[in-house]
């Protein structure tokens, strides 16, 4: 599995999940980008089923930005906690502070 890959589709995914939600509110299967199975199938879990999981992922693989990014894009108060109580546990909530300040600045 190529990680960047993964963060790459799992972004994609989550950019367009808002339109490919089912009566359930899963994915549906028929959404796939063009990514391998395994890939695919490591998305959409994340995405759908350990948010706060991806967010880990994220910050293991040095994704700061991309974690933040996927915090904020859901505006689940929970996950955003869960993104600044990893942001301290890895040491990193000067990342988290510099992507809410360019989030600031940008808007």
């Amino acid at each position: 599995v190529v990680v960047s890959d993964v963060y790459d589709a799992v972004h994609d995914v989550a950019q367009s999940s808002k339109s490919l939600k089912g009566r359930r509110g899963t994915l549906r299967s028929s959404a796939k980008p063009s990514i391998m199975e395994q890939n695919y199938s490591q998305c959409v879990y994340y995405l759908n089923y350990a948010p706060k999981n991806l967010l880990e992922f994220y910050f293991r693989q040095k994704q700061y930005g991309k974690a933040c990014l996927s915090a904020f894009e859901r505006s689940d108060r929970d996950l955003i906690e869960h993104l600044c109580k990893i942001s301290v546990d890895f040491g990193k909530d000067d990342e988290l502070l510099a992507f809410c300040k360019g989030q600031l600045v940008s808007d």
